[in-house]
C-alpha cells in the first residue's frame, strides 16, 4: 500500500510556527514523513547551518482533530534514507563544551544494524529526538510541552505511541532529529543521526486520560512521562513528582503509597543532559498505572 508522503523540502522553523499543512490525512491514516540529510554537507567541508539544522519537517494535518483534545501518535516504522548517519563533535555543546574538536565521522547504518567502529557492529535502534504539534503560544519555539516537542526519549521508536495535546485543528505534526541510535541522555548532542523515513499515524486517545501528565510515551510494557529542567535534579524532581501525581489520581491512593509504588517499580531516564532544558522521563509498568 502507498502512504502519503511528506518529503524534507516542506519545512518549518519550530513548532510554534506549524501552520499551513504539507499534508492533510485522515484519523489513524498511516503516513510517511522523510526527515532531512541535515548533516551530509559536513563530509564535503560546508559549514553547518545551525538554524537550518533544527527547522522541522511537517507540518501534517489530521482532519478532525480538534484543539483541546488528546492525541496519540503512533510509530510504525523507522527506517535509514540512505544507509549513512553522522556522529558530531561540536565545540561549546554536550557536556563536555569545548573539551572537544569539530569532527564529523559517517557511520553505515542499515534497518537492523549501526557499524559503530572498525570492530563493532551494533544492533540498530531508530528513535525520533523532535516530535509534536503545532505549539499553543505562536510567540515562541516552545521546545517542550504538552504538545511535544525535544523530547529526546529512546522510547519513542516503532511501536511507540505518544500521548500530546493539541492546541489547535488538525494538530499540525512536525519532527526531525532522527537517530539509528542514541545512548541514553544523548550526553554529547550527538547521536547517530540520519535522515529517514518515519512512518505515522494519528488519532484520538480514546483511553482514561485522568491524572495523566502530557507528554507522556506509551510502549507494550510501560508509560513514560517527561519533565523539563534548568538543572538535571530540578527536572528529575519534576519527574518524579508527576509520575507521583499520576499514580496517585489513577490508583486513588496518597502520595506516600504512590512513592512506595515508585521505589518499587519506577525508573528514571535521562533523555537530555547535553543543553539546556534537561529533560527526564520517570517510567512505570502500565498495569500500575491503569492505562
Amino acid at each position: 500500500m502507498t502512504h502519503p508522503v511528506v518529503t524534507g523540502d516542506n519545512t518549518v522553523a519550530d513548532f510554534a510556527s506549524a501552520s499551513g499543512a504539507a499534508l492533510t490525512v485522515a484519523i489513524d491514516e498511516p503516513f510517511i514523513v522523510h526527515s532531512r540529510d541535515r548533516f551530509a554537507g559536513l563530509t564535503r567541508g560546508e559549514p553547518l547551518d545551525r538554524s537550518d539544522v533544527v527547522r522541522l519537517v511537517g507540518p501534517v494535518f489530521v482532519k478532525g482533530i480538534e484543539p483541546g483534545q488528546l492525541v496519540a501518535v503512533t510509530v510504525h516504522d523507522i527506517s535509514p534514507a540512505t544507509g549513512l548517519g553522522y556522529l558530531l563533535g561540536s565545540p561549546g555543546y554536550g557536556i563536555f563544551k569545548d573539551q572537544v574538536e569539530t569532527r564529523v565521522r559517517t557511520v553505515d547504518v542499515t534497518a537492523t544494524s549501526v557499524h559503530l567502529t572498525d570492530d563493532l557492529t551494533l544492533d540498530a535502534k531508530p528513535m525520533i529526538g523532535k516530535l509534536g504539534l503545532r505549539a499553543a503560544d505562536d510567540s515562541t519555539g516552545q521546545p517542550f510541552g504538552p504538545h511535544g516537542g525535544a523530547l529526546s526519549s529512546t522510547s519513542i521508536a516503532p511501536g511507540a505511541t505518544v500521548l500530546l495535546r493539541a492546541a489547535h485543528a488538525g494538530g499540525g505534526l512536525c519532527l526531525e532529529d532522527v537517530h539509528a541510535r542514541m545512548g541514553d541522555a544523548e550526553a554529547t548532542a550527538s547521536a547517530v543521526e540520519m535522515p529517514a523515513r518515519v512512518t505515522l499515524s494519528v488519532s484520538p486517545w480514546e483511553g482514561d486520560a485522568s491524572g495523566l501528565p502530557l507528554p507522556a510515551v506509551l510502549s507494550d510494557a510501560e508509560v513514560e512521562v517527561l519533565a523539563s529542567g534548568a538543572t538535571l535534579d530540578e527536572a528529575t524532581l519534576e519527574a518524579s513528582r508527576l509520575l507521583a501525581g499520576m499514580l496517585a489520581t489513577r490508583r486513588d491512593v496518597d502520595l506516600t503509597e504512590a512513592a512506595l509504588l515508585i521505589g518499587a517499580a519506577g525508573d528514571l531516564r535521562i533523555s537530555f543532559v547535553g543543553a539546556r532544558p534537561v529533560i527526564v522521563r520517570a517510567a512505570i509498568d502500565r498495569r500500575l498505572a491503569r492505562i
